[in-house]
């Protein structure tokens, strides 16, 4: 019972924030992730990220590499630590242009399946250094709850949602809320591709994304093995 009713106040969350006044423009989110197992318990977690305003257009956003480490403890949950570098333009009025960041980050993710249903719970703890031009390093931290649902329809393809809430540890707690709604296509074990259209809710700006996502995964040991 507890199951559907997170899902629920999840969704329903979503609703709430997006009344936000949104932007006009549609920009562009191509991203990369990578999961690449080299031990029965252990694997290494790639990602990357490239942004624009208006979509592949030169209104730069911003640009992300993530490199991690994970430690499966079983089928239903995983341990992650990993670093993260990324530089982006800022859409604030009277801002520098341009902000550097470094990050790391501890996870938790989650997963059971409700039917055909695949729900993915990630709890992330992100601690933040960024820095803009000509000014000092600023420390911060954040924590990250992200609710993924996958549906696999007919033949290869399936149906992705997520709703990702951004909460800070100090000062105002709300960041945004990150929505996405997608549909994939599984290639084989090892590759899918998605596409989809992400919204991330300010408390008074919307900015969206048209995103499409390779995804990859990857077992070393079966290299190691035919060797």
């Amino acid at each position: 019972m507890k199951k559907p009713i997170v899902l629920l106040l999840t969704l329903f969350s979503s609703f709430i924030f997006s009344q936000t006044k949104p932007d006009s423009h549609i920009g562009s989110l191509n991203a990369y992730f990578g999961n690449h197992k080299f031990a029965d318990s252990w694997s290494i977690l790639t990602y990357a990220e490239l942004v624009h305003y208006d979509f592949f257009a030169k209104d730069y956003n911003r640009t992300i590499v993530d490199l991690g480490i994970n430690y499966h403890l079983n089928d239903k949950f995983t341990l992650s630590l990993a670093g993260r570098y990324m530089d982006f333009g800022s859409f604030e009025d009277n801002a520098p242009s341009l902000l550097y960041e470094k990050r790391f980050y501890e996870q938790l993710l989650y997963k059971f399946n409700i039917g055909k249903l695949k729900v993915l719970n990630r709890f992330r703890l992100i601690q933040h250094w960024s820095k803009r031009v000509n000014t000092d390093i600023n420390h911060f931290n954040r924590f990250r709850y992200r609710l993924h649902l996958l549906y696999p329809l007919y033949n290869k393809w399936f149906l992705t949602f997520q709703n990702e809430i951004f909460l800070n540890l100090k000062d105002e707690m709300f960041n945004r809320d990150r929505i996405l709604g997608g549909i994939g296509y599984k290639f084989n074990k090892k590759i899918s591709l998605q596409a989809g259209y992400t919204v991330d809710l300010y408390e008074k700006k919307k900015l969206q994304n048209i995103q499409l996502m390779l995804i990859l995964h990857t077992d070393l040991r079966k290299k190691e093995k035919e060797q």
